[in-house]
């Protein structure tokens, strides 16, 4: 009799201090976060990685022959993503960014490098940053470089 109840003390000592020496779990309970964690036992804000918002980037002309070459072809680089060809304009300016005949972008929040090329896709005619807000369309026109020096996009 005494040997199945020590053989029960002991297992009871033994489950006790198993659960006793267990590590309390610290992780991101933010859903939005790119490491949600939603099993741990504590939350850490300070963890979380939340993505930056997207936003919709429209790059447009009206300008049907843009150079004055006859080509009516430029190409955009952002973010040295690689050249994308743009040879179509718009008649009217666009009133969203559903109708992507122009530079069409989903980018991270924040500033981005831009680079605009002529129609041979080597010449570059100007470079700089563009800002881009989340959640929503940004809209810029490209206007061609005069004797007055206009920017190109504004």
């Amino acid at each position: 009799m005494r040997k199945p109840l020590l053989i029960l003390i002991m297992a009871f000592l033994m489950l006790s201090a198993f659960m006793a020496c267990r590590k309390k779990t610290t992780g991101c309970h933010d859903s939005a976060a790119t490491n949600y964690e939603p099993n741990t036992d504590e939350s850490c804000s300070s963890c979380c990685i939340i993505p930056k918002p997207k936003g919709a980037l429209l790059i447009w002309t009206n300008m049907d022959d843009m150079f004055g070459w006859g080509f009516g072809s430029f190409y955009l680089n952002i973010d040295n993503g690689g050249l994308k060809l743009l040879n179509r304009y718009y008649v009217t300016p666009p009133v969203n960014c559903v109708n992507q005949i122009g530079g069409y972008y989903y980018l991270d929040e924040g500033d981005h490098f831009c680079q605009i090329y002529g129609y041979d896709g080597t010449t570059l005619l100007q470079q700089g940053t563009l800002t881009v807000k989340g959640n929503q369309c940004n809209m810029m026109q490209l206007h061609p470089m005069g004797a007055r020096g206009v920017a190109w996009l504004r």
